[in-house]
């Protein structure tokens, strides 16, 4: 009778912990959009633009008051700006620039308030970013009908690394949204720095 007690009693402490352990660490995916201005050093000042992030991460439960979250994303935005003037009798100006970039990033967060509905998060990212800037300017000159034209290209890859912050709420036990702003930068000597307002949705497994 006593080692079938004992060996209910391991038993029960053996699902314990493994089901402490389960919950500890649970599984997620998310996806994301942002709208935010893009800002080159090299060429054109702010442009505007959109995106969409994707990503999946594990989320730490087991302390007081936080969360803890690692995860892994991909993301692809898109800005453009134009510009224009016309000065006679000197000359008229276009420019248009374009920039495409790609993210694959490591996203740390802290969450606080991890008991209730409304949580605070700031995150710190790092990872690698592909770009490809093209700056397509036309400068003509009245009295001459000379025009000037130039378009200035720049691909590559770089190390990218930014800092995020916000607000996320439950909708369900499982599912949570997401509302903050993140700037990152990259693009090696000529930085280039994005900053985003960006909106989510969240699934824990």
């Amino acid at each position: 009778m006593k080692k079938i007690t004992i060996a209910c009693i391991i038993t029960s402490l053996l699902a314990f912990n493994a089901s402490a352990a389960e919950n500890a660490i649970s599984p997620y995916i998310s996806a994301r959009v942002g709208i935010g201005t893009g800002d080159s050093y090299a060429y054109m000042p702010k442009s505007l633009g959109y995106g969409f992030m994707g990503a999946v991460g594990a989320q730490y439960n087991n302390l007081e008051g936080i969360n803890l979250r690692l995860e892994l994303e991909y993301s692809n935005f898109k800005f453009k700006d134009s510009d224009s003037y016309n000065d006679p009798p000197f000359d008229k100006y276009e420019a248009s620039y374009n920039l495409d970039h790609a993210l694959y990033l490591t996203n740390f967060y802290l969450e606080v308030f991890k008991d209730y509905k409304i949580k605070l998060y700031a995150s710190i990212a790092l990872g690698l970013a592909s770009f490809k800037e093209d700056l397509s300017d036309s400068t003509y000159f009245y009295g001459t009908d000379v025009t000037i034209l130039s378009n200035k290209k720049r691909v590559g890859s770089s190390f990218a690394g930014g800092l995020a912050t916000g607000i996320s709420f439950n909708i369900t036990n499982n599912l949570a949204s997401d509302v903050g702003g993140r700037c990152i930068e990259f693009g090696g000597n000529n930085k280039i720095r994005t900053c985003n307002a960006t909106f989510g949705i969240r699934y824990n497994f």
